[in-house]
């Protein structure tokens, strides 16, 4: 019955530097417990840390989630707060259930103990020993629960937190959070609707056959969006202007959540950049994702065709038109090449990108994964749909300048076998892919020495022209072959 299932609102509050891989744990547990994370990481914009955006997450959350390791964090100039800090007194101040986890007592000394001399946290030895005793009390106006937790072990932590949820949400009693499936009612319930617009029956029937696109919706929220929208920016600082100098004017938006955030960057920077304000009723712009195509429709700036064009895949949210007439085959178990029906279709796509894409025009593609390891059996790049797989291939073999856009969750990684297809095979092998076709491949990643550790894995690949910028809240960096970078010389 509706009202009977909802889904809460959970924020999660932590230093980001010692707490990473706790913090994605129990990101990925609100989302198993069918709860919405909000995190400093889920925020649209890289680097959002507007206080006025903080205090808003923390008003409209349900629970709020706070870990406490072994380093008190970065100040705010305003207020001298930490912005953990900061997010646990609007906690207390909006009178939030506070789920709080701290490192134990034995572990928070070694860990703390290991700080340089230098380390400017040696200052806060007595805030942070502070700030934990704070938080094992129980301030007036909420209620706290608080538990140890150990970083050799985030699966227990994992299971204290889905716990400590459900507990907190009980006690809602069916109060709060919102109804799920009800896309529509949850816009209304977050966002102060236009009586014409909320009562349309057309805007609602769209919202709710968005909504159907479930893995694509997935990774644009849950998916490390901050990385996403990172490298999209970076790229397009990069290369924007390079391209439009050398006459590309055909531009290929593919399927997949990272590319929707590279077209909504796009899209912005058609107002933003005087250059482009000049050249932007000469671009020509396909794509088959249903999110940038909808983006492009409304910004009302440049042309936009679907193709191939088709129903959107139920999953995706992407069109793959010719390609359905092949059967669906299973992910494979060992490698296998393409029966000819596929070859057949997967040939006609990629002729028609080759021939308007080989010349002034360009590729941006994204993938569920790239096993870079040296004895797969699966190399490169692979995706969650025989039809993607086929369609991916038809980019990749039409000899297009082409970029995929990754972030540090699907590069490197191993090949899932029985549940992934790869892109390429014996007869097309991943390394002729990155020695003779225009190749780029831009990612971004949370740490500098995660982006160093990709840097020399990706030169070993002939992707050897390195572009790279390192800041604290995402590290990008663009690898690309001689091949790709000879057409903007």
């Amino acid at each position: 019955m509706i009202g009977e299932d909802r889904r809460y609102e959970v924020f999660i509050s932590s230093t980001a530097k010692d707490l990473r891989k706790a913090r994605e744990a129990l990101i990925e547990t609100t989302i198993k417990c069918q709860y919405f994370p909000s995190a400093m990481e889920l925020f649209t914009r890289v680097g959002a840390r507007s206080v006025g955006l903080i205090e808003d997450c923390i008003r409209r959350a349900d629970v709020f989630v706070i870990l406490i390791g072994a380093r008190y964090g970065s100040e705010i100039e305003e207020s001298g707060k930490t912005y953990t800090k900061l997010e646990y007194d609007l906690a207390i101040k909006y009178k939030k259930p506070v789920l709080a986890f701290l490192l134990d007592e034995e572990e928070y000394s070694i860990e703390r103990g290991k700080l340089p001399e230098g380390d400017p946290e040696r200052q806060h030895d007595r805030d942070l020993r502070e700030f934990r005793e704070l938080v094992k009390q129980h301030p007036a106006g909420g209620s706290t629960f608080v538990q140890y937790f150990s970083l050799e072990d985030i699966g227990g932590l994992q299971e204290s937190c889905t716990l400590a949820l459900q507990n907190a949400v009980s006690d809602f009693d069916g109060r709060g959070g919102w109804i799920r499936g009800e896309l529509y009612d949850e816009l209304k319930s977050r966002t102060v609707l236009d009586k014409k617009v909320s009562e349309n029956r057309f805007f609602k029937r769209f919202v709710d056959r968005l909504n159907t696109f479930d893995v694509l919706s997935t990774r644009v929220v849950e998916k490390v969006p901050h990385l996403k929208r990172a490298i999209a920016d970076y790229f397009l600082d990069q290369y924007l202007g390079r391209m439009i100098e050398s006459g590309v004017r055909n531009l290929f938006f593919e399927s997949g959540s990272s590319i929707a955030f590279l077209s909504e960057a796009f899209i912005e920077r058609l107002d933003q950049e005087d250059f482009m304000r000049d050249v932007s009723r000469d671009l020509n712009i396909q794509t088959n994702n249903v999110l940038t195509y909808l983006d492009f429709v409304l910004s009302e700036r440049v042309q936009i065709e679907l193709y191939p064009y088709g129903p959107p895949e139920a999953k995706y949210g992407a069109t793959f038109g010719p390609l359905t007439v092949v059967p669906r085959r299973e992910p494979p178990i060992h490698p296998h090449p393409l029966s000819k029906k596929a070859r057949k279709a997967m040939e006609e796509v990629r002729d028609r990108l080759a021939q308007r894409y080989q010349e002034h025009g360009i590729i941006f593609m994204a993938a569920s994964g790239v096993d870079l390891a040296k004895d797969s059996e699966f190399p490169g790049p692979h995706v969650g749909s025989f039809y993607n797989k086929l369609f991916k291939r038809a980019i990749l073999e039409s000899g297009c300048p082409t970029v995929i856009f990754l972030d540090e969750t699907k590069i490197p990684q191993e090949f899932p076998i029985g549940e992934c297809f790869s892109v390429c095979d014996q007869e097309f092998p991943w390394v002729s892919v990155c020695q003779a076709r225009p190749l780029a491949i831009a990612v971004a990643t949370n740490s500098e020495e995660t982006a160093r550790k990709l840097r020399r894995l990706l030169e070993e690949h002939n992707l050897c022209n390195i572009e790279d910028k390192y800041e604290k809240t995402a590290c990008t960096l663009i690898a690309s072959n001689q091949s790709f970078q000879s057409l903007w010389k």
